[in-house]
């Protein structure tokens, strides 16, 4: 019987150190945690199912506890048994790779970084400097409207719905539930909002903080992070093909690109979703070029924080799986196809899984929006002409194209600011750009298939998403096109490098400098005032709102009325100051200031977002225009128009509607 048991366990030993038993074992592995946190759910799951039922039936919400409990327990029994599945059928799926030499990566030389040229190196890491420096500032400056929401699901805010023995709203901390699974707008980047929250609690425990404080640039931490490794692994990725100038090229350009920099520190998910990509790309030509685990893993890991990203994304996963089975079909004389194959799917598996955990109850919310309010129907930017002009002088042009002003706005660098309203010029220079970006696509396929097909799936990707877009009636917003901006400076620096090596080539350096120059003016003279503009100017200046409410506070003997009128006003308040109260119509306006004069106390109104605000509630504007009844006192500017705020002071006059 000991002999039997001796070999029985040397047969499993055996087993479990072959790379099949290998699988089996994190199958395994996978599978006790998934029913691990599938039992910590349950209890829960079952005590809110009924409630839960009822509230989906009679059209309301279920809170956002149910949504957790019910849907992370089901998914985590899912994910328990496919796990188990996947373990119990190894032999049919996978395909252990027998050849001498697994693993090792050609092309490119070197492991990693440490094995480029240390010229390219230093000159990368310089670029990656400068491009903290030029995102630092916007980082720590004032939030916008959206980015104030998904800081409410990540640090709290004052509750106007519960007040203290003064009066005042009470901080409400946002609870880690919120954080990972509050999705009802949907405006909760939780790919985001996870490491921003931990990021956020590093910062306060490492000063002694109190709860209701919070940083800026502590919130905004993963994206700014996240922007820099996207040019990083866009210089990587460059030299990985072979090309190292191209990788350096493509790095600066997208270092100095404005629209990278504004999306690219925002306190939300469009940076991870630029830095996923990229990371997606350069584990696709590791795995590619080597073969080994860690690299399909990466790959699909990239794959699954695209997609948490935003699932309009799915398209460019689609597109990166079938560009991952085709590069292994064309690499099949240097490596196997199957253990390939066998790798990039149990990479895919572990990446579907690990979505579909931590996104379930949030694509439920989300169906459930869509059912109570369609996309279709919602009152939000369509894809249209003007859409797809801000989204091409963005991308090419490196400014928004177009921005409503009014009175009183610090207008921003604009397309129309500079070109006016027809833009031939512009055009034109945004015509130039897509040609070398063209250009590039030509280039990369004489140098590196891999990465002009790689380039090409980015594109396809976002056309699949626009056409998507269109047959559904969706909103869509120019920035949902920014997961392939750093494709398409890889694109763009082949475009110009190409071009400028034919020119060496034929008229000798003078030429390849002179177009090299002109190509750095061209570039400029579209994009450097924006660049300049982000870099000098928040979002909102909530802060120095702040601080000037707190110096006329003080100036007019503290017992003072604040108040903010419009949208924009209420993120002061939950975020900022809570005794600023928020007014949402005329009449609000019209009794704040009769408080003012009822109980002898002065007030301060704030008010900005002019785009938006006087065509939402216009009422309010009859007062706050007229210097009879508010004197101006100071002017708040952000980098675009319809991010100007005033602060005024109630003059005494008494209202009448």
């Amino acid at each position: 019987m000991k002999e039997k048991i001796a070999r029985w366990v040397a047969a499993l030993w055996s087993f479990l150190c072959t790379e099949r038993g290998r699988v089996v074992l994190v199958l395994l592995g996978a599978a006790l945690f998934f029913h691990w946190l599938g039992g910590v759910f349950a209890d829960e799951a079952a005590r809110v199912a009924e409630r839960y039922e009822t509230r989906l039936d009679a059209g309301e919400w279920p809170s956002v506890n149910d949504y957790t409990a019910v849907w992370t327990h089901w998914i985590a029994r899912v994910n328990f048994w496919v796990c188990l599945v996947a373990a119990a059928t190894v032999r049919l799926w996978h395909h252990p790779w027998q050849a001498a030499g697994e693993g090792k990566d050609a092309g490119g030389g070197g492991t990693g970084l440490r094995g480029a040229p240390l010229a390219f190196r230093w000159c990368l890491f310089l670029v990656v400097i400068l491009a903290a420096v030029v995102r630092l500032p916007l980082a720590g400056g004032g939030f916008w409207h959206d980015e104030a929401l998904q800081a409410k699901r990540i640090h709290g805010f004052y509750n106007t719905n519960e007040r203290n023995e003064e009066g005042l709203p009470v901080f409400r901390e946002a609870s880690w539930t919120d954080t990972w699974f509050h999705y009802r707008s949907p405006t909760n980047h939780t790919v985001f909002a996870v490491p921003s929250r931990v990021s956020l609690e590093v910062w306060r425990k490492a000063g002694g903080r109190e709860r209701e404080e919070f940083s800026e640039l502590a919130i905004r931490m993963p994206s700014l992070l996240a922007s820099l490794g996207a040019v990083l692994l866009v210089g990587l990725a460059g030299w990985r093909l072979g090309w190292p100038a191209a990788g350096l090229l493509a790095a600066l350009w997208l270092t100095l690109h404005p629209w990278q920099i504004r999306w690219g520190v925002d306190a939300r998910a469009y940076a991870i979703a630029m830095f996923a990509v990229m990371l997606g790309v350069y584990a696709l030509i590791r795995a590619l070029q080597g073969g080994r685990w860690r690299w399909w893993v990466v790959f699909g890991l990239a794959q699954m924080l695209v997609l948490w990203s935003s699932v309009m994304q799915v398209w460019y996963v689609v597109l990166a799986g079938l560009l991952a089975l085709g590069g292994i079909w064309l690499w099949r004389r240097e490596r196997p196809v199957w253990p390939q194959v066998s790798r990039l799917g149990l990479a895919g598996l572990f990446a579907v899984m690990c979505f579909a955990q931590v996104m379930g109850p949030n694509l439920s919310q989300l169906q459930r929006a869509n059912e109570l309010s369609p996309m279709s129907e919602r009152a939000y930017r369509k894809l249209d002409a003007e859409t797809l002009k801000m989204t091409v002088s963005e991308a090419l042009i490196g400014r928004p194209y177009a921005i409503p002003s009014r009175p009183g706005d610090r207008l921003s660098p604009t397309f129309e600011e500079l070109f006016g309203s027809k833009g031939r010029a512009g055009w034109w220079l945004a015509g130039a750009h897509a040609v070398m970006a063209a250009v590039g696509m030509a280039v990369w396929w004489r140098r590196s298939r891999l990465g002009a097909v790689i380039l090409l799936a980015g594109g396809m990707a976002l056309g699949v998403q626009v056409m998507a877009t269109l047959a559904g009636d969706y909103f869509y917003y120019p920035r949902f096109a920014i997961f392939v901006l750093p494709l398409l400076s890889l694109a763009m620096a082949a475009g110009w490098l190409g071009v400028a090596l034919v020119a060496r080539g034929r008229a000798g350096p003078a030429a390849a400098l002179a177009f090299g120059v002109l190509g750095l003016a061209m570039f400029h003279a579209s994009a450097g005032p924006q660049l300049a503009n982000l870099m000098r100017e928040p979002h909102i200046d909530f802060r120095g709102m702040e601080r000037a409410v707190a110096e006329h506070r003080e100036r007019l003997g503290g017992d003072v009325l604040v108040a903010g009128y419009g949208l924009t006003s209420d993120v002061f308040q939950e975020l900022y100051e809570p005794r600023a109260e928020f007014i949402r119509s005329a009449e609000e306006l019209v009794g704040k200031m009769e408080r003012s004069l009822g109980e002898g106390r002065p007030l301060l109104l704030l008010h900005g977002s002019q785009a938006f605000n006087r065509a939402a509630v216009p009422g309010g504007y009859r007062w706050i225009d007229d210097t009879e009844f508010f004197t101006p006192l100071e002017r708040f500017t952000g980098n675009e128009a319809g991010r100007t705020f005033f602060l005024l002071q109630f003059t005494g006059k008494r209202p009448s509607l």
